[in-house]
C-alpha cells in the first residue's frame, strides 16, 4: 500500500531523500565554481528539485513523508556543517506546510474536501500531482 508506512515504502523514501540531497548538494556546487553559477543556481534548483519531491510524494503517500525529506537534507546541512538557523527554518516551515496540505487531501493529492457552513462535505480536485483518472477530465463519480 503506498499510504501505509512499510518496508518497501521506506526504502523508497530513503531513496528519495538521498536522491534529494545529492541533487541539492550539486546544485550547490555548482552554485560556489562561478559567481554567474551562482545567479542560476536557484533557477537550477527550481528545475531538478521539485519533480524528484513531486515523484516522492507519489510514490509514498503515508503520513510523513514530507518529514523524510526534511530528515535527509537536515543530515546533508550537518555533514556539510551549513546547519544554520537561514537553511533550517525555511526547511521546517515548508515540511509543515507540505503535511498539512497533504492532511488535507487525504494524502492523495487528487481529492480535497471542504465542509461549507452547513456541514455538508464537497470533493475538489487537485491535479497538480496526480493525474486524473482514466477516462475522466475531473474527480466526479461519472465516467
Amino acid at each position: 500500500m503506498r499510504n501505509k508506512w512499510n518496508r518497501k515504502n521506506a526504502l523508497w523514501m530513503l531513496l528519495y531523500a538521498v536522491l534529494y540531497a545529492v541533487v541539492t548538494a550539486v546544485v550547490c556546487v555548482t552554485g560556489s565554481i562561478h559567481p554567474v553559477f551562482f545567479v542560476c543556481y536557484q533557477i537550477t534548483a527550481g528545475l531538478l528539485l521539485p519533480p524528484i519531491i513531486m515523484r516522492a510524494f507519489r510514490r509514498v503517500q503515508a503520513q510523513g513523508a514530507a518529514v523524510c525529506l526534511f530528515l535527509g537534507m537536515l543530515l546533508l546541512l550537518l555533514i556539510i556543517n551549513d546547519a544554520v538557523l537561514w537553511h533550517v527554518v525555511p526547511l521546517i516551515v515548508i515540511t509543515v506546510l507540505a503535511e498539512t496540505v497533504r492532511g488535507m487531501t487525504n494524502y492523495s493529492w487528487s481529492r480535497l474536501t471542504v465542509k461549507n457552513g452547513q456541514g455538508m462535505e464537497k470533493q475538489l480536485c487537485l491535479f497538480i500531482f496526480a493525474d486524473p483518472p482514466a477516462g475522466r477530465e475531473s474527480c466526479s463519480s461519472e465516467p
